[in-house]
C-alpha cells in the first residue's frame, strides 16, 4: 500500500488543510503588514517558491490553493484589504493592503 502523500504542500506529512491555510494566513499578514501593499500576483507566485517558515525551523511550501484560501480568509475577516492596481502595461491587479 502506498504511504499518503501531502495534498497541500511539501515539508510535512503531518498537517492537515488548515494548518497548511493557517500557516498561509501567518505569512500573509506578515508580508502585508511589512511592505504595506502587495500584488496579489507576486505574492501567490513566489510564497509558494519560497516557502514559509515552521516553528521547528523547518521551510514548507504552500500550494497556490492554499493560499488562495488564506487570502480569502483574510479578506472576509478585514485583516487585509484590496485595491485594484493598474501596471505600468495598463493591466489592473488587485493589490492587498492592511485591513482597516
Amino acid at each position: 500500500m502506498k504511504r499518503a502523500v501531502p495534498q497541500h504542500g511539501r515539508g510535512s506529512s503531518a498537517a492537515t488543510l488548515q494548518e497548511w491555510v493557517q500557516l498561509g494566513i501567518t505569512e500573509v499578514v506578515g508580508l502585508v503588514d511589512k511592505q504595506l501593499a502587495v500584488p496579489a500576483p507576486e505574492l501567490l507566485a513566489r510564497l509558494p517558491e519560497h516557502g514559509v517558515s515552521k516553528d521547528d525551523g523547518k521551510r514548507l511550501q504552500l500550494d497556490p490553493q492554499v493560499l488562495t484560501e488564506a487570502t480569502t480568509q483574510l479578506r472576509n475577516l478585514g485583516v487585509i484589504g484590496e485595491w485594484d492596481h493598474t501596471t505600468k502595461g495598463g493591466l489592473t491587479v488587485p493589490l492587498w493592503v492592511p485591513g482597516d
